[in-house]
């Protein structure tokens, strides 16, 4: 039962989190963004810590996310005043995403060495 729970939740995190960033429209990408963090908050409970959880919905959903969404709604976001970029702006930030994801992804394939075997147990373990 866990488990079903576990898979809804983080289908609802992972969804709320892409369309966190995928929404054109500030105020839908912040309402989404309280759902992502609500989830989390169900996964904190799912971990018996109730503390965080309860922590997590107080200072990210009820303070962050109502002074980003106060912050949103009183800026004029129409479309007509929004300069257009242009398409070599994309293409750079296109080019600099690939490039940091091709950093980190090097980064992490050299940063898990193999677990070495040990004749005996406690040798070059310092103790």
């Amino acid at each position: 039962m866990i488990t079903v729970i576990f898979y809804i939740l983080s289908a609802i995190t992972l969804g709320a989190a892409l369309l966190t960033v995928l929404s054109r429209n500030p105020i839908y990408s912040a309402i989404f963004m309280i759902i992502c963090f609500f989830s989390i908050a169900g996964h904190y409970m799912l971990l018996s810590a109730q503390f965080l959880a309860v922590v997590h919905v107080v200072v990210y959903t009820g303070s962050v996310m109502i002074l980003l969404l106060f912050t949103l709604m009183l800026l004029n976001l129409k479309e007509k005043h929004e300069p257009h970029k242009a398409i070599i702006s994309k293409i750079t930030a296109v080019l600099a995403s690939c490039l940091m994801a091709f950093v980190l992804f090097a980064t992490f394939m050299k940063a898990h060495p193999g677990m070495e075997e040990y004749k005996e147990t406690g040798v070059d373990f310092q103790s």
